[in-house]
């Protein structure tokens, strides 16, 4: 299960599989890198969690986990750890509750409960009272977007903890983008 592949890196990996004795042992004893697929996250998540505390957690093909209600959405969602990226080259298709699914796994505090952005989403996109402003017509709305109060604790993504750091250079990068919207 063990050793390195000096074409990317000289830090040791492992590919986890096999049964679940095996596979539990290989989370105890993880080297640098713990490769690990989607199947075996629906039946070993929590013990990911408890045997080997990942730091990162990348997903590959992130359009896994798009449909929510999906039990391996679900289990890969109850991973913890301190960063999370997502990689896809599948585009997301016209469905909110896809980037949301996607969004919550990234930081569950950016977009709250996905009813709440979902029916935010849809008053923005037919001009209903109650949306967003859209940038073109309402030049200064990223001023109106303020955090929301710290939840969770421990810098651990998945509880919802609120990283302001991370937060503000998003509404940094939203400014910038709406500002570059507006002089258009």
């Amino acid at each position: 299960m063990g050793g390195a592949n000096p074409r990317f890196t000289d830090l040791p990996l492992q590919l986890v599989f096999g049964l679940r004795p095996r596979r539990l042992q290989a989370y105890e004893n993880a080297p640098f890198f713990t490769i690990v697929n989607y199947e075996q996250m629906v039946r070993d998540a929590l013990e990911v969690n408890e045997r080997l505390r990942p730091e990162i957690v990348v997903l590959d093909e992130a359009q896994r986990i798009k449909n929510w209600s999906t039990k391996t959405a679900q289990a890969v969602k109850r991973l913890r750890s301190r960063y999370a990226f997502i990689l896809t080259g599948t585009p997301i298709e016209n469905r909110i509750d896809e980037i949301h699914s996607l969004m919550d796994f990234l930081d569950p505090s950016v977009l709250g409960p996905c009813s709440a952005s979902t029916a935010i989403f849809t008053r923005w996109t037919t001009g209903a009272p109650g949306g967003v402003p859209q940038p073109r017509t309402t030049p200064r709305s990223h001023q109106t977007f303020h955090a929301p109060p710290p939840q969770g604790g421990g810098g651990d993504r998945a509880a919802g903890a609120n990283r302001p750091e991370s937060f503000r250079a998003a509404q940094r990068a939203t400014a910038a983008s709406y500002a570059t919207m507006n002089n258009r």
